[in-house]
């Protein structure tokens, strides 16, 4: 479970504005005192965490790397809730980390990677990524 601010959340996302704003019962009657849940059992607890960290500026304890396969599942769940933009310092840090492995232009990793890039909208990550898949890539 995870106690969020619908405001904050709200300001980082569209989808949660609608969310906690709109008509759904999850918007309606809305207390510190008395807090509602909402169930996203789709969601990654893990990713969902972070996102929630990330808005609400609680990024002591967060990562300072992760895997090309998080990074990916992290800019999918970014996308569904349209928060890219809140989330950019964070996914431009952890491209950069991963971009620099050796070899990671030749590994099964680099579709996912050159995904994220394109998801987290990083145009000169996304070129560079390009670059060293076609360079780099293993003569047949």
């Amino acid at each position: 479970r995870l106690r969020v601010s619908s405001q904050a959340m709200s300001i980082a996302s569209p989808v949660f504005a609608a969310m906690f704003n709109g008509r759904f019962s999850e918007g309606q009657n809305l207390s510190s005192a008395s807090p509602k849940e909402v169930d996203l059992p789709d969601d990654d607890d893990k990713l969902m965490t972070w996102l929630v960290k990330i808005i609400h500026s609680k990024t002591l304890d967060m990562p300072k790397s992760i895997d090309v396969q998080e990074l990916a599942q992290f800019g999918v769940l970014c996308d569904k809730y349209d928060c890219v933009e809140a989330t950019r310092p964070w996914s431009k840090t952890w491209v950069s980390q991963v971009i620099t492995k050796p070899g990671i232009a030749n590994s099964i990793m680099a579709e996912k990677l050159l995904s994220a890039t394109y998801i987290f909208d990083l145009p000169h990550e996304f070129e560079q990524i390009t670059r060293m898949m076609i360079i780099d890539r293993d003569a047949p």
